[in-house]
């Protein structure tokens, strides 16, 4: 399979873009839970958790009507990234995965957080 750069793709469709890289480095973390932004949900032990700096600053990046591109490494949080906005705006979403199983993994972690606040 071949990998998609999206850089090129942006360029080939003429679209500005700006890109900032950074080395990686370990997530920080906020004093902002996710309950703090999208509310008290029925399975606090699944939402209590501190918010990671860039998932706060996508949900910020969001509910001012920007568009986001967001790479992370495995297992930093990207899903409650956007998964954030959706849920404070009661927003339905299309997320598009890779692959199928992927896309089964994280349709049954959404779906739990979905259920915690009663959609």
């Amino acid at each position: 399979m071949d990998n998609c750069d999206a850089a090129e793709v942006l360029k080939k469709l003429k679209i500005s873009f700006i890109t900032h890289v950074q080395k990686g480095i370990p997530p920080i973390r906020e004093n902002v839970t996710f309950e703090d932004v999208v509310g008290k949900s029925a399975c606090s032990n699944q939402t209590s958790f501190k918010l990671y700096k860039h998932q706060l600053e996508c949900f910020n990046a969001l509910s001012q009507g920007k568009n986001v591109v967001l790479t992370a490494s495995t297992g930093s949080g990207k899903t409650e990234a956007w998964l954030l906005y959706a849920l404070a705006g009661k927003k339905r979403v299309l997320a598009l995965y890779p692959t199928k199983a992927l896309a089964n993994d994280q349709s049954h972690r959404i779906a739990k957080y979905y259920k915690c606040y009663n959609f």
